[in-house]
Parts: structure tokens; sequence; C-alpha cells
């Protein structure tokens, strides 16, 4: 076990940056399901009824694709300075999922 943290330049940063891009997978694939099985007749109902086009365009995907990534990354960099990690990337995965969904972003 590591007792002092290793400073920035020697992190592998390889290893976070699959990390996060894992993160962001799982993430991404979590809520892709919900939205194509829950969420997706409720929206396009609701669009219908107010007679306008979806915003859920595949270029809006692509672009919450790519913002999730650095999210992933700071996650997994963060928790990799962290000696119990797992708690901390559940905090961390927690504190994003409450804050999105309490309307702060």
């Amino acid at each position: 076990m590591r007792t002092e943290k290793e400073p920035m330049h020697t992190r592998r940063w390889p290893r976070v940056l699959a990390g996060g891009a894992l993160w962001a997978a799982i993430y991404n694939g979590i809520w892709g399901v919900a939205w194509f099985i829950f969420m997706h007749r409720e929206w396009d109902s609701a669009l219908v009824a107010i007679k306008r086009p979806s915003p859920w365009t595949p270029e809006v995907w692509l672009v919450w694709v790519v913002l999730t990534l650095p999210i992933g990354v700071a996650i997994t960099a963060f928790v990799a300075d962290q000696p119990r990690a797992y708690r901390s990337a559940i905090a961390a995965a927690a504190a994003i999922w409450l804050s999105s969904r309490s309307g702060c972003w």
C-alpha cells in the first residue's frame, strides 16, 4: 500500500484515461438503456403534444458522450489519489448524479 501520494507527473495516466473511458461507457450505457426503454416514449408523446421536434438528435447524443469522458477521467484521477478507491468512486459518482438530478447543471 502506498503511504505517500504520487506526484501528478508520475501518475499512471493511461490507466486513468482507460478508467475514465470505462466509467463514461458504463454511465452512458445505463442512461442509454433507461432512455430507450423508459423515457423515450414519454418524451415523444410530450413533444408531439406541444408540436416541437425532439432535441435529442444524434449530434446531441454525441456531444453528451464526449462531455462525459472528461467527467469520467476526473473521477478516475480523483479515485487514483485515494487509499479506499471504491468508496471514493461511489461517492464521486453519487455526487455527480445527485447534482445533475437536482438541476444544478
